[in-house]
């Protein structure tokens, strides 16, 4: 069933690391590492995988009818499609899946937005489920670089309010394991953007 599920994964949405399987990948490990109690793991690494794997809005509610279709056609039972049809349409921040496994990857999905790997992710896509749209800061960060920003303090300014959004996530979060690993990841941005300033300053 697994390698089912990653062969749709990678021909519908390649080996980007951002977007494609690479983050459906990184969406199961972490999930796994948070949970503390017994979970569905099909349904689980079904739904990290295939969350995204439809590119029409809603995409969240479209890929979940895609993935349904897919799974149920792979003959995955029906207790573990019901998961699946939670989990991938809430788990976006501000939802509230109802089964541990949806909680799980709703978790996970915050966790890979933050940290070093969720500012590689914010500066290549523009991420419209993030919190005060960092992706578009952090275009704002390459025309610091370049020259072309116009304000002396935008990387100052842009600094602020991703450590502003990245101190608002952690209200999204609904299992307290999410929590620690949340917090170093914030830490490492944090660092991060610091050691960006100073260089551009150099």
């Amino acid at each position: 069933m697994k390698l089912k599920i990653e062969d749709l994964a990678i021909k519908k949405l390649g080996e980007d690391f951002a977007e494609g399987v690479e983050h459906g990948r990184r969406l199961y490990d972490l999930a796994c590492k948070i949970a503390d109690e017994d979970y569905d793991d099909d349904a689980l690494f079904a739904a990290c995988l295939l969350h995204n794997i439809s590119q029409k809005e809603p995409y969240e509610k479209k890929s979940a009818l895609e993935a349904i279709t897919f799974l149920r056609k792979a003959r995955l039972d029906e207790k573990s499609l019901s998961i699946v049809a939670d989990a991938i349409p809430n788990h976006l921040p501000e939802e509230k899946p109802q089964t541990y496994e949806g909680k799980l990857l709703h978790d996970a999905h915050i966790l890979d937005s933050v940290g070093c790997i969720g500012i590689i992710r914010w500066a290549k896509e523009d991420y419209k489920d993030l919190p005060g749209r960092l992706a578009s800061r952090l275009a704002l960060l390459r025309r610091s670089r370049s020259g072309q920003a116009g304000k002396k303090n935008d990387l100052d300014t842009l600094i602020k309010e991703v450590k502003e959004d990245i101190k608002d996530l952690p209200k999204y979060l609904i299992l307290s394991t999410s929590k620690p690993i949340f917090r170093r990841r914030a830490a490492h941005a944090k660092r991060f953007l610091i050691d960006i300033k100073k260089e551009l300053n150099g």
